[in-house]
């Protein structure tokens, strides 16, 4: 067999492996259960106003079920406890925990430590004229803002990692005794990397990697983990980045406010966005039918096969798209 016509059929087997793994599946039943949702809200300042409204669609699809909404800040591990005892006090159980609070980082490590290519080429020509006058002849550089590099990768890891690790230890007894269910909203960015996103796929490695073993450790009591991955999604999650000033947060939301289509709001999205809805459905179908891992859209899945046959490709691609070739 032809190496060309073993790739392809190998490529084919596995496509349609990935359509059919999950069609023998008994579904859960998802009608009538207690779910806990974070992230519901976005928008900083505006966390109260939306929870109400959130809650106030969910009561007007279904008058009798019963909505409560808890309002604070995620990594806060009172807000936590907070939210596990309102909780069992509403519903006595949960049954699925979906976890969806997140934020982004969208600048290379490069202008994260003010090091980008034009600011060297200047600190060299200034080196030089230093080592002219510098006795000892050695050459002066300008030092990496490190502290800010740290600043921004502690508020990521905090809000895309630590925050869930912790708020799904303190779910864990009742989700064991429901025999329920952890939904992790994470990112292809946990998988794939990409340049200018050097902080946000190290917050999702770890996420992913955490909620992967979770899930095997979790399987003997009948609890399920699933991991989503979705592309780039058309929400306004850049406005939080923790690599973004305020300014430069205000600055991308007038360029989305003047664009019709909202398409290059984020870098590396001229391809397109899901929608949120697109997303939700998925999310809903993993829980139901206990889906380890969702690569959206299903290209991304392919993607993932893909990086492991051909790491090189993948590479360039993912620079093409963000404009670093």
């Amino acid at each position: 067999m032809e190496l060309s016509t073993f790739f392809v059929t190998a490529i084919s087997s596995t496509v349609l492996y990935l359509m059919l793994q999950n069609s023998f599946k008994q579904p859960r039943k998802i009608h009538r259960k207690n779910v806990v949702i974070t992230g519901a809200s976005s928008g900083i300042g505006k966390e109260t106003d939306i929870l109400s409204q959130v809650a106030e669609e969910c009561r007007s699809i279904n008058k009798s079920i019963k909505v409560i909404t808890v309002v604070g800040d995620v990594t806060d591990v009172l807000v936590q406890k907070k939210i596990l005892s309102d909780s069992l006090a509403a519903f006595s159980s949960i049954d699925f925990l979906v976890l969806n609070a997140g934020t982004i980082s969208v600048n290379s490590v490069e202008t994260i430590l003010d090091i980008e290519n034009q600011n060297i080429q200047k600190v060299n020509e200034f080196s030089r004229k230093e080592t002219q006058q510098n006795t000892n002849g050695s050459r002066s550089v300008k030092a990496a803002n490190v502290d800010n590099l740290n600043s921004a990768l502690s508020k990521i890891m905090d809000i895309n990692f630590h925050a869930p690790v912790s708020l799904s230890s303190y779910f864990l007894p009742s989700l064991i005794s429901s025999k329920g269910s952890i939904i992790v909203v994470s990112s292809m960015a946990g998988i794939i990397g990409a340049p200018t996103r050097s902080l946000y796929s190290a917050s999702k490695f770890a996420l992913n990697g955490y909620f992967h073993s979770l899930r095997m450790e979790m399987s003997r009591h009948n609890v399920n983990v699933s991991i989503i991955c979705p592309g780039t999604v058309d929400t306004q999650l850049r406005l939080s980045a923790v690599d973004l000033k305020p300014s430069e947060s205000k600055n991308d939301q007038d360029a989305k406010a003047s664009s019709s289509a909202g398409m290059d709001s984020i870098s590396g999205s001229k391809q397109g966005k899901l929608s949120p809805e697109k997303c939700a459905k998925h999310i809903i179908n993993a829980a139901k039918f206990d889906h380890d891992l969702v690569c959206i859209p299903f290209k991304f899945k392919i993607s993932v096969y893909l990086n492991s046959l051909f790491p090189r490709l993948v590479d360039y691609l993912a620079k093409k798209k963000y404009g670093y070739l």
